[in-house]
């Protein structure tokens, strides 16, 4: 299997703390992180990144900057929001999972 190449942008700096050291195992590599979109969105091609989590932001809607990142990013970049508020992920390629459990995340990125 080949390594997914991870980029995180986040509200809380703890949020991104955690998912580094979730992500740290063989099989992803964790490219980069930003709290601001214009940067997130230039790293993330530049970087080639395979799969971008977001942290869902305080009012839990999703930022109209979520929507640039699917419209300028690559077809192929998957894009994860994470709500820490009911525990879902949410895939824009038209898909919802409700989280168990953190091995949920790591499928979901290890996933072809």
């Amino acid at each position: 299997m080949a390594t997914q190449r991870v980029f995180v942008i986040w509200v809380h700096a703890l949020f991104c703390d955690s998912l580094r050291l979730l992500l740290n195992r063989p099989g992803i590599e964790l490219v980069g992180a930003a709290s601001d979109y214009a940067v997130a969105r230039e790293q993330i091609v530049n970087l080639r990144a395979d799969t971008v989590l977001v942290e869902e932001n305080e009012a839990g809607d999703m930022p109209d900057a979520t929507l640039s990142l699917l419209e300028a990013g690559p077809a192929c970049v998957r894009i994860i929001r994470l709500s820490l508020n009911d525990n879902s992920l949410i895939v824009y390629h038209r898909e919802q999972r409700l989280v168990g459990k953190t091995d949920d995340l790591l499928h979901l990125i290890e996933e072809e």
